[in-house]
């Protein structure tokens, strides 16, 4: 993480350098060039005065002029022909139009200008540059370079410090520590990667804990019809009385089927956990759905009074749910019920505003508050009357709040009108 970070802010510093010196060399070549006119300097002016008294002498007094000027001004004057100077057509031109040309070099500048109605002209210098201006123009150039860097740091610091974050969460996580979460601030840039990785880590240790409970309560419920396979064959093997005989097979034939059902429940419940794709909706007629899906549980309950109400005007409208996972739910639902009713279940369908609701009425004995939440627990069965002589493995409810979770919705349990339970199902239209 360290190199990653060095790597990354040594690109950025060294960009913004190079970019930076090549800019001031660009800028330099731009305004270090042969022709500069100069306006209102003290150097125009000592060439322009000294061109008009050059103008009142003979030209053979010019240079012993121009010398004793040099020895008074301290400025050094000559006098030189055009043709000894190599200057390009543009700058000879704004010569000989009596403009001042600078003529820049390493050794300083000069300044000339040519004498008038004359093939000679004067030139001053070469003038040494101040050192001092160099020396601040360095100065200011490293001031700025640093602010830089500094400002460079400060973007990256967080960013390397959150990356360092993340890389560690990813490291514990990967290592077994699944309560490992990121912690990085709203304001980083990583936030929302941040998020992602530990909603990722949310989902994938609730995967984990619901297998590992799975199995435990798995083992648990495969070793009571197991024991009693077990137990019944030892006993037919043992028995020589017919009658008994044909009570440990059908016992037999009683735990095999409960077996297969827990197969069929795990099945159905590992396949419910594992789903993450949205459902692929039909649009159906919801009571003739209900009266179909009511029907079918109607067969194997012969005693019981089933009704289904529906508080929409049209019978015929249509509502979008996964036809198959949703009959299983309702399914669920009606065979629990008639388990614990006495004679009378009711499954009422609403439409509401923004919500479709099923509610599933029992006259059994309810369900107490405090339960109310557990019953859709995988495996959980409560001490009264709704427990395992009821018939079931304990999946079928948490089935039911499977699939309403992939529907984007929930079940609920509250106390019915009949005197026992009312299961609600909601989900969004």
């Amino acid at each position: 993480m360290r190199n990653l970070f060095l790597r990354l802010y040594l690109l950025v510093v060294l960009t913004f350098i190079g970019v930076g010196w090549s800019l001031d060399k660009l800028f330099d070549a731009y305004n270090t060039t042969q022709m500069e006119d100069v306006s209102s300097t003290p150097y125009e002016k000592v060439l322009h005065l000294v061109e008009y008294q050059l103008s009142t002498l003979p030209v053979s007094q010019w240079q012993s002029y121009l010398n004793t000027t040099a020895e008074e001004t301290l400025e050094n004057l000559q006098l030189e022909q055009l043709d000894d100077v190599q200057l390009d057509i543009e700058t000879q031109k704004a010569l000989m139009s009596g403009k001042i040309i600078i003529l820049v070099s390493a050794e300083g500048e000069n300044y000339i200008k040519q004498i008038r109605n004359s093939a000679q002209m004067i030139n001053l210098g070469p003038i040494k540059r101040l050192e001092s201006g160099s020396q601040f123009e360095l100065f200011f150039a490293l001031i700025f370079y640093l602010i830089l860097a500094a400002v460079l740091l400060l973007w990256i610091w967080p960013l390397w410090r959150s990356v360092k974050i993340l890389n560690l969460a990813a490291s514990q996580f990967g290592e077994g520590s699944l309560e490992t979460r990121v912690q990085v601030s709203n304001t980083s840039s990583l936030s929302m990667l941040a998020n992602t990785f530990n909603n990722m880590a949310d989902r994938i240790q609730t995967l984990i804990k619901t297998q590992n409970e799975l199995t435990n309560a798995v083992s648990h419920e495969l070793r009571t019809p197991i024991s009693r396979l077990k137990f019944s064959l030892e006993m037919l093997y043992s028995s020589e009385n017919e009658g008994d005989k044909l009570r440990y097979l059908k016992g037999m034939g009683k735990d095999v089927n409960e077996l297969e059902e827990l197969t069929r429940e795990m099945l159905a419940y590992a396949r419910l956990e594992q789903v993450h794709a949205e459902p692929k909706t039909l649009e159906i007629k919801i009571v003739h759905w209900l009266n179909d899906v009511v029907d079918e549980i109607k067969q194997d309950f012969p005693a019981l009074n089933f009704t289904v109400n529906s508080e929409v005007i049209d019978k015929d409208c249509n509502v979008a749910i996964e036809p198959h996972s949703m009959a299983r739910a309702l399914s669920n639902l009606l065979r629990n019920a008639a388990r614990y009713s006495k004679n009378e279940i009711s499954v009422t369908f609403k439409d509401r505003d923004k919500v479709n609701v099923i509610w599933i009425d029992d006259d059994g004995q309810g369900i107490a508050e405090n339960d109310r939440k557990k019953v859709f627990e995988a495996f959980t069965r409560l001490d009264n009357s709704r427990d395992r002589s009821s018939g079931g493995v304990g999946l079928g409810l948490a089935i039911v709040k499977r699939i309403m979770e992939w529907h984007q919705g929930k079940v609920s349990i509250v106390e019915s009108p009949l005197g026992g339970a009312r299961f609600i199902l909601e989900w969004p239209k």
